[in-house]
């Protein structure tokens, strides 16, 4: 059996969330919530989705759908619904070592990168960004720091 596409001879299961708009219709209104800076009625209901797929195969292998927002309807709850059909541990546990798993996984150091620091589009007390991003970049490499 070929087994290279296994990740360290493991299985491997991918976790993606997600959203999407529904159609406006009276159903979708009373169980899926719209986004709260839309007034009532005029928004579309939103639906989260949490899908576990096969790395091997991309096989969807289990998804939970509810709505985008109230109790318990955050990405980790409906994580640890899906993950009980699937370990014989405690789903809490499971999602803590899952999550102890991502934390441990070390970003590579990226020399030469800078990132000038002011933003786009924010009111507070940043300068507004009036230049592309990659020639503020290159500015700051030449040690101009006068757009901050």
């Amino acid at each position: 059996q070929d087994e290279s596409w296994r990740w360290k001879k493991r299985n491997t299961v991918l976790i993606d969330g997600f959203t999407f708009k529904m159609s406006d219709t009276p159903k979708n209104q009373a169980v899926y919530a719209q986004h709260t800076a839309q007034k009532p009625g005029l928004g579309f209901p939103i639906a989260r989705v949490v899908a576990l797929l096969h790395l091997g195969t991309g096989c969807l292998l289990d998804a939970a759908i509810g709505p985008y927002q109230g109790k318990d309807t955050s990405e980790i709850a409906m994580l640890r619904h899906l993950l009980a059909c699937f370990s014989a541990l405690n789903p809490d546990e499971l999602v803590r070592q899952i999550l102890r798993c991502i934390s441990q996984c070390q970003v590579g150091n990226r020399p030469g990168r800078f990132e000038p620091r002011c933003v786009k589009r924010r009111r507070d007390q940043y300068k507004l960004m009036m230049e592309p991003r990659d020639r503020l970049r290159k500015r700051l490499c030449k040690g101009d720091n006068s757009f901050e």
